[in-house]
């Protein structure tokens, strides 16, 4: 879950590419519920990582933690909501079958 200051759920599945292409799906809701895919790249330095997303319209990052969870990052800062939580998206690690 990411932050989002004009709806009521904004949830984020994301897939990144040893190759530095990113996939993000991403599900808005409002009074209906919109999903969209999202294409772009990334780069990983100083333990965050910086992505362009969808033709430069979405700019995100993120500062990875000790075990490669990924929390959000507004101005340069981990973003912490109204209770002082941080937005952390949890690493799923996924075998690639050869």
């Amino acid at each position: 879950r990411l932050p989002c200051d004009d709806c009521k759920l904004l949830k984020v599945d994301m897939d990144l590419f040893e190759d530095g292409t990113v996939l993000a799906v991403r599900t808005k809701v409002l009074d209906s519920i919109f999903v969209d895919t999202l294409h772009g790249t990334y780069v990983y330095a100083d333990s965050v990582v910086k992505m362009e997303l969808s033709g430069n319209a979405d700019h995100w990052a993120f500062k990875r933690d000790k075990v490669g969870n990924l929390a959000f990052m507004k101005s340069g800062e981990i973003y912490r909501d109204a209770d002082g939580l941080k937005s952390v998206m949890v690493r799923f690690y996924k075998k690639i079958l050869k």
